[in-house]
Parts: C-alpha cells; structure tokens; sequence
C-alpha cells in the first residue's frame, strides 16, 4: 500500500520535470549527458512494455489488480510521454558544449553550484588550487605506499589499471564487497561508541541498469529489512581495486552510519557533508586495518585520486572551456579509471 501510493505521484513528478526542462529559458543540458539518461528512460519504457514489476506471489489477488492497473494505465504511459519529449524536442536542441562555460551567466551559475554543494564561496582559483592540493598530497600518499618515486607514478597507474585477476568474476566481486562488510561490523566497537542497530547486504544491480549505474549506490532498508546497498556487477575486473573502498564507503564506516549509529551526516547527493563523509570512511577504514590487502589500499587511494582531480575537471569545463576529451586525458592522467 505504501509502495502504490508513493509510485501513484510519478506521473506528476515526470510532468514536473518536464515543464522544468521546458522553462529553462534556452539553457540545455550536454548532449552526451541527455543521450546517457534518454538510453536509461528507453530502458525503462521497454521493462515497463513487457511486465509490471514483481509483487510476493502471496500477494492479494485484488492488490495485484491495483499494482498492474497503476502501472499500465499511468506510469508506463507517463514514461513513454516523457521518453517521446526527451527524444524528439529536447535532444534536437541539446547543448554541443560540455560544460556551463558557453552559457549566459554560466560562470556564476558554477559558482553557486559549487557554494551549494560545499557550502563554500570560492572563486574557481581556489577551487581549482584546493583539486590540485589534494591531487599531490594523494599522489604522494600512493606512491609511498607502492614503493616508487613519484616521477613514475604515471607508469605505474597505468599498471594498476590494467592490472587483472582471472579469477575475478562477478562472484568475487560480491564476495570481496560482502566481506569487507562483514569485518567493518565487527570493528564497529573500536570506531564508534554506539552500537550498530541494522546490518546491511549487497544486492545486484538489474542487468538492464548496469551501463547507466555507478558503481554502488547506499538504499537504506524498506520494510524493517537489513538496508541495501545496489553493487553494479559488470567489468569486476575493472572494478578488483577499489571493491573493498566502495564498500567501506557505502556500508560501514560510511553512509549506514545514519541508519545503523543514527549520525546524521546529511541527505544532500553529492554534498560535501554525505560524500565527504563517505570519503572519509574510505580512510578510516584504513585506519582500522580493515583493508585486506596493500593492493585494496592503492584502490583506496586510487578513488581517492580521482575525486581530487574533479574540482580541477569541473573548473575545467566550466570556466575554461575544456572539451570533453580533455576531460577525460586529465582523468586518465591522474587516476585508474578505465576508458
């Protein structure tokens, strides 16, 4: 029931966004980015032609009958209105520019979204000073650890990232992320001093979703179950390094700290409290010695590397006039990041 009426408002909420899109007086978002979402609703369409999604074969014939006619006669026609806008008028007109730079007033526009996120006011010097900082601090961190100078840290990322486990499936992707869990609540004593009230587990990722998905997402528990985190399970090979960092991101000590501790440490996406936190995490981890190995600590540090070139990117791209493949050279230059 509550399930059916959350999912009644989101036509409404479709239509809202639409008029938004609609209103925002000529500016539009990167075409890349509006191809990346149009390929995410298209996805959606198409599941949604083809079945309703899954209730517990025990439930109630008449609620049945309420779920399927919610979704066939209102969402599914909501998606596909939605889809037919995004594909037919709003793509047409999408932006060539990757970033805010060619836009009116797209200077100060960066500005305000970086004060909101980060709740601080700093010209894009700063900004781009403060990427660069955390850059050199991290290299160096990374290159003690395996044991080379930093002139040839280059070299060895492009190491790490080509760096392959046959053995690394799916499986053991679960199993790693599962694992790391497992020994961060254990630990929870020695970091914290309130209990942990509510596990979690890791559940896959829909195939249909794991192009468009990053790599995990924290849910929260729905219906007084353990909370979920969403683990995409495709390229596991790419994804060896950083495994147990996501983990220790998502579940403990990271963003189930709200559910599990009850610490509020913010709801904003992206916001320097939430993810800062989940940053955090990643080192504190580190601190415990619950990494298992010094290879799960360069992924750490590697995550780490590239969250610290995104100020220098977005500055970038936002103020500079970067390009997208310049974008993408700076990455490859400073993290592990696969094409």
């Amino acid at each position: 029931r509550r399930a059916i009426a959350q999912w009644n408002q989101a036509p409404e909420a479709l239509a809202r966004d639409q008029d938004a899109l609609k209103s925002a007086s000529g500016a539009r978002a990167p075409k890349v980015i509006v191809k990346r979402v149009l390929t995410q609703v298209e996805q959606l369409a198409n599941a949604l032609s083809e079945s309703t999604p899954v209730l517990r074969s025990d439930a109630p014939p008449a609620l049945r009958a309420e779920w399927d006619t919610l979704f066939r006669k209102k969402i599914a026609p909501a998606v596909d209105r939605y889809l037919a806008y995004l594909r037919n008028e709003y793509l047409p007109q999408a932006s060539r520019s990757p970033g805010l730079v060619s836009l009116p007033g797209g200077a100060e526009c960066f500005r305000g979204a970086a004060r909101f996120f980060t709740t601080l006011d700093m010209p894009v010097e700063q900004l781009e000073q403060t990427g660069w900082t955390l850059i050199r601090k991290t290299e160096a961190d990374l290159a003690a650890l395996i044991g080379v100078d930093s002139a040839k840290l280059p070299g060895r990322l492009a190491r790490l990232r080509k760096h392959k486990e046959p053995a690394f499936d799916q499986s053991a992707l679960l199993a790693a992320s599962q694992a790391a869990a497992r020994r961060a609540l254990k630990a929870v004593p020695r970091m914290f001093v309130r209990p942990a009230r509510t596990n979690v587990t890791f559940q896959a990722v829909p195939p249909s979703m794991e192009q468009s998905f990053t790599a995990a997402a924290y849910l929260g528990s729905h219906g007084g179950g353990p909370a979920i985190v969403l683990l995409n399970l495709s390229r596991p090979q790419e994804r060896r390094l950083m495994a147990e960092a996501i983990a220790f991101h998502e579940a403990l000590p990271g963003h189930h700290v709200v559910e599990a501790l009850g610490y509020p440490i913010g709801t904003m996406p992206s916001s320097g409290f939430l993810e800062g936190w989940g940053m955090y995490a990643e080192r504190l981890a580190d601190e415990m010695n619950l990494y298992s190995s010094d290879l799960d600590r360069a992924g750490m540090l590697a995550r780490r590397l590239a969250a610290a070139a995104r100020p220098v990117i977005e500055a970038g791209l936002h103020s500079r006039g970067w390009t997208r493949a310049q974008a993408i050279a700076f990455l490859r230059d400073h993290s592990i990041l696969s094409q």
